[in-house]
């Protein structure tokens, strides 16, 4: 599989980790909507008379992720793995 997509900000927070209770929203910073190219790969495969169905993808982030920093350019970079049964 190839080809672009598009991807909505649901929520964006910052979490501190080590003890520290501390969650920052910060979606007033990042852009709302993005877009990308995704690439992948995947099958079915037939165990016990269900299908098995395994997924590989990346999708590399084109738009810049926050909304006023035109400077720093950061983009999104995601590598998914799925798996599922048929039934």
């Amino acid at each position: 599989m190839a080809g672009p997509y598009l991807d909505v900000s649901l929520n964006s927070e910052v979490k501190a980790s080590k003890n520290i209770a501390y969650i920052e929203d910060i979606s007033a910073e990042i852009k709302r909507i993005g877009f990308g190219l995704l690439i992948g790969a995947g099958g079915d495969f037939e165990i016990s008379g269900r299908k098995l169905n395994l997924q590989a993808r990346y999708s590399l982030g084109l738009s810049p992720v926050y909304e006023n920093r035109s400077d720093e350019g950061e983009k999104h970079g995601v590598f998914t793995l799925t798996a599922g049964f048929t039934f």
